[in-house]
C-alpha cells in the first residue's frame, strides 16, 4: 500500500477518528485504481449474499433478522483503536477467495458498543471491507458492550484486545505495537510505565514532534523503533545510571533533535541513530568528537555527497550482521577527514591505531583498512635526550 493512502487516513482521523466502509472504498479507488479494479472484477456477478450463511438460518431474510447480525453499512472503525487499512492485504483476501465471501470462514466480526452511542469494529475490518465490496448486506458480529466506562476507557480496553490478538503477527508493525503499548500503559497508569523503554522513548518523541506510524501527520516519522530503543539501551549501559535513566534519555533526545534540525521534514533513520550512538560511546574520550562538531559535519555534507539522511546508509561499506558498527566506522572516518580538511582541526583527531582499537571487537583489521584510508605524513621528530631533529614518515 502506498504511503499516500496511510497519510490520508491519518489526516482524516484528525477531523474524525471514525471510518466507514464507503470511506475506505473511495480511498482505495482514489489511491490505487489498478488494484481496486482487480478486486471489483473478482466480486462482480458473484453471490450477493455470500456463501455458507445457511448454517445459522434457513433463509437469507431470517439470517438478516438474527440478533447477532447487523447491516454492513452500519459498521465503522475507530482509528484510535485500529490500524490503517492495507489495500494490498484486502486484495489478497479477495483474490484467495476468488471474489466469493464465505461467512463460515469469516466468522463473527468483533464490534464494541460504547455508552456514548458510538461503536467500533475493533478487529476484522478487512473482512468487513471484503463483505462490503462483495455486496453482502449483513454480517454476524460478536458484540462487546461497555458498561460504565468513559470513551477513553473503552478505547483502552479495545486496544488491549486488539494488541493481544494482533501485535505479534505480521499485520501489526513494530511502530504500531510501540504506540499501542504506550497508550495501554499510560491509560492503565501502570507502575511499570515509569521504567518502560517504550514510554521513555515516547516522551522524547512527544517533545520533538516525532511519530513511529505517521498517526500525527504534522510530526516527523521515525523509521525503526527497535533500533531507537537499542540506542537508548547503549547509552544506559555506558552512563551506568541505574534506575535513573534521565542522562541516557537526554543523550538520545539530543541526537534526535539534531536530526530534526539538520534534516528537517525527513524521515529519521534509526540505523544511523544507532550507529552514531555506537561511535559517540566508543570515541567518548576524543574531545572534539562531540555533538556540536558532529552536527557541523552533517550540516556541511548536505551540500556535497550526502544531501539526505538516507545517503549515509547507501554509501557505507557494510559487513553482514554488523550494519551499526559498519556505519559507525564510515561516519567516524568521514568526520575525521572533514575535521582536518575543513580546517576545524590542525590534525586528524582520530588516528588509525585509535580507530583500529575501537573497532577491534567488531571487525578484522583488513575490513577497517578498507574503510579507513591511511595517509602517510612526514613529521619532524626531536630526540628528548640529545635534541637531534630528523624527519620521520608516519601513518595516520
Amino acid at each position: 500500500m502506498t504511503q499516500t493512502a496511510i497519510d490520508i487516513q491519518y489526516q482524516q482521523t484528525e477531523i474524525s477518528p471514525y471510518r466507514t466502509p464507503q470511506m475506505d472504498l473511495d480511498l482505495w479507488k482514489q489511491t490505487d485504481m489498478d488494484s481496486y479494479d482487480r478486486a471489483m472484477k473478482l466480486v462482480r456477478d458473484k453471490n450477493p449474499t455470500g456463501v455458507n450463511w445457511n448454517g445459522t438460518a434457513d433463509t437469507w431474510d431470517l439470517f438478516c433478522d438474527r440478533d447477532d447480525t447487523v447491516p454492513v453499512v452500519t459498521l465503522q472503525k475507530d482509528m484510535h483503536v485500529q490500524r490503517p487499512i492495507n489495500f494490498e492485504s484486502l486484495l489478497k483476501m479477495v483474490e484467495k477467495a476468488d471474489g466469493i465471501f464465505d461467512h463460515a470462514q469469516a466468522s463473527a466480526i468483533d464490534v464494541a458498543y460504547r455508552e456514548d452511542g458510538s461503536s467500533s469494529v475493533w478487529d476484522h475490518w478487512h473482512t468487513t471491507m471484503f463483505a462490503f465490496i462483495a455486496g453482502v448486506s449483513h454480517l454476524r458480529v460478536s458484540k462487546l458492550i461497555h458498561i460504565q466506562k468513559t470513551l477513553e476507557e473503552c478505547r483502552a480496553g479495545e486496544r488491549n484486545m486488539f494488541e493481544g490478538r494482533n501485535v505479534f503477527s505480521l499485520k501489526t508493525n513494530a511502530g504500531q505495537a510501540h504506540e499501542y503499548k504506550v497508550k495501554r500503559l499510560l491509560t492503565e497508569k501502570s507502575d511499570t510505565a515509569v521504567y518502560d523503554a517504550d514510554v521513555a522513548v515516547s516522551k522524547i518523541f512527544s517533545k520533538l514532534n516525532l511519530t513511529t506510524t505517521g498517526s500525527k501527520t504534522s510530526y516527523t516519522k521515525v523509521d525503526g523503533i527497535a533500533k531507537i530503543k537499542e540506542a537508548r539501551k547503549m547509552w544506559q549501559k555506558h552512563l551506568k545510571g541505574g534506575v535513573d535513566n534521565s542522562a541516557a534519555d537526554k543523550r538520545l533526545e539530543n541526537i534526535l533533535k539534531m536530526w530534526t534540525e539538520v534534516f528537517p521534514n525527513e524521515k529519521i533513520d534509526a540505523t544511523l541513530t544507532e550507529a552514531l550512538t555506537f561511535a559517540m560511546i566508543n570515541f567518548s574520550h576524543v574531545d572534539k568528537f562531540q555533538l556540536p562538531q558532529i552536527k557541523a559535519f552533517f550540516t556541511a555534507q548536505k551540500g556535497a555527497d550526502f544531501p539526505r539522511m538516507s545517503s549515509y546508509g547507501k554509501e557505507a561499506i557494510k559487513m553482514k550482521h554488523k550494519s551499526k558498527e559498519s556505519l559507525a566506522l564510515f561516519l567516524v572516518y568521514r568526520w575525521n577527514e572533514w575535521m582536518f580538511n575543513s580546517g576545524n582541526s590542525s590534525k586528524r583527531p582520530i588516528t588509525f591505531k585509535v580507530a583500529e582499537a575501537a573497532f577491534a571487537d567488531s571487525f578484522p583489521k583488513t575490513f577497517i583498512n578498507s574503510v579507513w584510508i591511511q595517509i602517510t605524513q612526514t613529521v619532524d621528530v626531536t630526540c628528548p635526550t640529545c635534541s637531534t631533529t630528523w624527519e620521520e614518515k608516519i601513518k595516520i
